[in-house]
């Protein structure tokens, strides 16, 4: 199975949330992950949220950005395309 996992799904997996078993099962069993980067950005940043905003520990934000290099070797990262990140026209 191909999956792709976006950062919504691997936050759930950080922070233990109800899906985070799931979401682990699911990435363990895929034979192949692709993810973007994207997910590295947002999820790095909701990192650094949590630890100003909700006083996560930097351990624990130094944890979850190990664990996330670990995946991201396992995983196709897809870039974006400048097109799309270029504003979007008004019509």
């Amino acid at each position: 199975m191909r999956l792709f996992s976006e950062w919504s799904a691997v936050l759930a997996w950080f922070f233990g949330e109800a899906e985070s078993e799931e979401v682990r099962r699911q990435l363990a069993g895929a034979e192949e992950v692709f993810t973007s980067v994207l997910t590295l950005v947002e999820t790095d940043r909701v990192l650094i949220r949590a630890q100003v905003v909700n006083g996560l520990k930097e351990g624990g934000v130094i944890d979850r950005r190990r664990a996330l290099a670990r995946a991201s070797r396992h995983s196709w990262l897809l870039e974006l395309h400048e097109v799309l990140l270029d504003p979007i026209a008004p019509c």
